[in-house]
């Protein structure tokens, strides 16, 4: 009889943790959502979690906003979030940025993993290693040899210290032991300009911006950062065909809440956002951005995340890179 009623109580223990784990999924959401963004209006955090928070309202019939938060590279967003109540109702949308904060900073008031809950990968895009079109270098073995050879005279531009474009020349660096001067810049734009007027050499680009220049004629696609090519440019080969085994920069988004979400929750709110990712409207919108739609369990986000954690953590050690 006593192993009978402790059978039991180990049985309601067991039901009663589930119950209280499934409950917060089985009711979200119960109040308004939202969804903060690190960045100010119109970039593709901002555009892609606007997206979204149209479906989730639609998908639920509560209230779904995107409050901006900018700063600091979006740090100031993701603190305000992982102080968060963990119930659903406050979540951010984020990029690779995130990934690498943590080495970025001396000092943070959270810790890019364990003070938040991955919840779904919502989409990747890549980087493309652009030169002009009058460089004499066709490809990516052919541009190292010459940095090799004049150690210090080529350059390559960035959006700033610790960005993802800084992150893919400084891993160009480390790996072809070639001697490339980093020449930050406050944007793209700014960058770009240089760029084409010959002031630097070459630079890493996101796919949306440098197409255009591409298709253009003006610039010269040497390599992209993903791990294999892409429909934009099929004839351009990864960094990795090009010569550097290893080389794998994927640039992502998504969506994250606080730390100690229940797992069910995480769940429910992971599904019902991959489900948007499936309608064409969303699907056209991403197009447009030059990003892949994906959506992954909470599982394999955090999985994406840690690996790429250790990874630039890595990089910007080696280099010595604080951000600006």
């Amino acid at each position: 009889m006593k192993k009978l009623l402790l059978g039991i109580a180990a049985a309601c223990m067991v039901w009663t943790a589930f119950a209280l784990e499934q409950a917060p999924a089985a009711n979200w959401p119960t109040k308004m959502v939202k969804i903060v963004v690190g960045y100010p209006a119109g970039g593709p955090n901002d555009i892609i979690a606007r997206a979204i928070a149209q479906k989730i309202n639609v998908a639920t019939d509560q209230p779904v906003i995107v409050e901006n938060r900018p700063g600091a590279s979006g740090t100031i967003g993701s603190d305000f979030v992982a102080k968060a109540h963990a119930d659903g109702h406050t979540l951010i949308m984020n990029a690779t940025t995130h990934s690498m904060v943590n080495a970025l900073y001396e000092k943070l008031p959270f810790d890019a993993d364990k003070d938040f809950t991955p919840i779904t990968l919502v989409g990747e895009s890549t980087l493309v290693l652009i030169v002009r079109n009058d460089q004499p270098a066709k490809n990516l073995t052919e541009l190292l040899a010459t940095a090799r050879s004049q150690a210090g005279k080529l350059s390559f531009a960035s959006t700033g210290a610790g960005s993802s474009p800084h992150l893919a020349g400084e891993m160009l660096r480390q790996m072809s032991k070639a001697d490339i001067t980093h020449v930050p810049y406050k944007g793209s734009a700014p960058a770009m300009t240089d760029l084409l007027g010959g002031q630097v050499t070459m630079m890493f680009e996101p796919l949306p911006s440098a197409l255009p220049h591409i298709k253009a004629g003006k610039l010269r696609p040497i390599g992209v950062t993903s791990n294999k090519r892409i429909r934009e440019l099929p004839e351009v080969p990864t960094m990795a065909e090009g010569g550097l085994p290893g080389f794998d920069i994927t640039v992502w988004w998504g969506l994250l809440g606080p730390a100690n979400m229940p797992p069910g929750l995480a769940q429910k709110i992971a599904t019902t956002v991959n489900a948007s990712l499936a309608t064409p409207d969303v699907r056209n919108k991403f197009d447009t951005l030059g990003i892949t739609p994906v959506g992954t369990t909470p599982a394999e986000f955090r999985s994406v995340l840690q690996k790429d954690i250790a990874k630039y953590g890595q990089v910007i050690r080696e280099g010595g890179i604080r951000a600006n």
